[in-house]
């Protein structure tokens, strides 16, 4: 009978196989997700101890990053989270944090604003576009839901927002004009006005 592999540094995966992480060199829009990735398999293979973190993470990293982490006070006298606090102050893991700010989601509204949008692949398109970038904002908390929601409606045409509002007051006559409306709300209303399977979609519009 075979007995149960032991968790250990010794089962940590092998640079380059399935399990591993990708080779991290430097890039500082990996590297907090390299540093959670490599904390997540010394949790699976039981590797608790500083130094055997902090010694282990090389094996992952190019020639040149692993000569940096050499280097830094907290490898030589191991202590792992405070090597990871570096190593991600290092290889600039804030500069992706930053990558979107609220005048990107303005100047993407503004655009669409102006643009017709008279069919559902139109839609689909900004919405991608918008929540690719108002949602990480607000997952961020640099916005908040009720501008999250208000710049979405203002990216809408002006002819699709007004069929649009026709339909959430269809649905909902007491609704409160005195605030955004939702984002779901509005999804929801635009592909009931831009429907693709209507005998008239051919048309701008769903009546």
């Amino acid at each position: 009978m075979n007995q149960p592999t032991t968790l250990s540094v010794i089962t940590m995966p092998i640079p380059g196989t399935h399990y591993a992480p990708k080779k991290f060199k430097g890039d500082y829009t990996r590297v907090r997700d390299f540093v959670l990735h490599y904390e997540r398999i010394c949790h699976a293979n039981n590797v608790t101890a500083d130094d055997e973190k902090c010694s282990s993470i090389l094996q992952y990293c190019s020639t040149y990053v692993c000569e940096i982490i050499e280097g830094m006070k907290h490898f030589i006298t191991p202590s792992w989270n405070s090597l990871k606090d570096k190593i991600l102050q290092y290889f600039d893991a804030a500069k992706a944090e930053a990558k979107f700010k609220e005048h990107h989601l303005k100047q993407l509204v503004d655009a669409s604003h102006e643009k017709k949008m008279g069919s559902l692949d139109d839609f689909k398109s900004y919405m991608r576009k918008y929540v690719r970038v108002g949602g990480w904002l607000l997952a961020k908390s640099k916005i908040t839901q009720d501008v999250f929601n208000r710049f979405f409606w203002k990216g809408l045409s002006k002819t699709l927002r007004h069929r649009v509002e026709n339909r959430l007051l269809q649905r909902d006559p007491t609704l409160d004009l005195s605030q955004p409306f939702a984002f779901d709300d509005v999804v929801k209303a635009v592909e009931h006005v831009l429907c693709r399977d209507r005998f008239d979609a051919l048309s701008d519009f769903c009546f």
